[in-house]
């Protein structure tokens, strides 16, 4: 079995929506550890399900996430009945918005930073923001003790 850190348990958060919709197609979750969740519809049994798994660790981290995924995950699950709150209790870390307030780099694209800090981008978006992050782990560890990485 392996051996993990003592630390907080982060999982990085990718959510697919139809562009024209605020509802939840799927939400991909992977962890530290290479465990993957994929949740493929937005009923309100897998929506509870994703949120169990979600209150199993401490940092949640998105590409975008503040303003686009945990809105139309709150709402939907509002929707359909399931309770948000453990989406809530978890500390959330937009690497986007971070990028944009403390290297002022205006970019959209994950893939693109991901080549600007020399983070060879994979061909999955949970590996790639899992790449980003981890060249960035100094830098969000000095600018958001908080986190306690």
């Amino acid at each position: 079995m392996k051996k993990r850190a003592i630390g907080p348990r982060i999982v990085f958060m990718k959510v697919e929506c139809p562009p024209d919709k605020a509802e939840v197609n799927t939400v991909e979750l992977l962890d530290e550890d290479g465990v993957e969740h994929v949740f493929r519809d937005g009923r309100q049994t897998t929506l509870k399900r994703l949120m169990k798994v979600l209150d199993g660790y401490d940092i949640l981290v998105t590409w975008g996430g503040a303003e686009r995924d945990v809105p139309i995950l709150t709402a939907w699950s509002l929707h359909v009945g399931a309770d948000p709150s453990p989406l809530h209790n978890l500390m959330h870390l937009d690497l986007q918005l971070f990028i944009k307030q403390h290297l002022k780099i205006n970019g959209p694209e994950l893939e693109k930073t991901a080549r600007f800090l020399g983070a060879r981008p994979k061909t999955d978006h949970l590996k790639t923001l899992e790449a980003v992050f981890d060249k960035l782990r100094k830098l969000i560890k000095t600018i958001k003790p908080e986190l306690a990485l």
